[in-house]
């Protein structure tokens, strides 16, 4: 079996429960072809580096699977049947890389940068409303 790791890229206007479906069909063509799924990953949306079908942002999956290499011609031909995917791309690799990845690393450190923009945020609100309190308890 050789490895592979695969990228989805779907179509911002969908609904989560429509992207879903579309990952459970793939994964389906999958397994009913004797492939196995090591890892999957949600990339969430994203910025596209290029305009794609008047797209600015998709939605982004990778998975890691097994698989014998001639099955890859027949998903490819499923996939190219879907409305819903943009693009998608399959790897041949040597090994999978070790999971989570930069790009979820990357992703989990901008939610975490903006919590801490929030919490500052609400800090500085809080001396503001002090400072505001003070002031006119000293002009009293």
């Amino acid at each position: 079996m050789n490895k592979f790791e695969v990228v989805l890229i779907f179509s911002p206007d969908l609904a989560t429960n429509s992207i879903n479906s579309e990952i459970e069909n793939f994964k389906n063509k999958l397994t009913t072809q004797s492939a196995k799924i090591i890892n999957e990953e949600n990339w969430g949306l994203r910025d596209l580096s290029y305009n794609i079908n008047k797209f600015k942002k998709a939605f982004y999956r990778f998975f890691q699977i097994e698989a014998p290499g001639q099955i890859i011609k027949e998903i490819n031909k499923d996939l190219n049947q879907s409305e819903n995917l943009i693009r998608y791309l399959f790897i041949k690799v040597k090994e999978h890389q070790e999971l989570p990845t930069k790009l979820n690393d990357e992703k989990k450190i901008s939610l975490i940068q903006d919590q801490k923009e929030k919490k500052n945020q609400t800090h500085h609100l809080k001396i503001e409303k002090n400072s505001a309190l003070l002031v006119s308890q000293v002009l009293q």
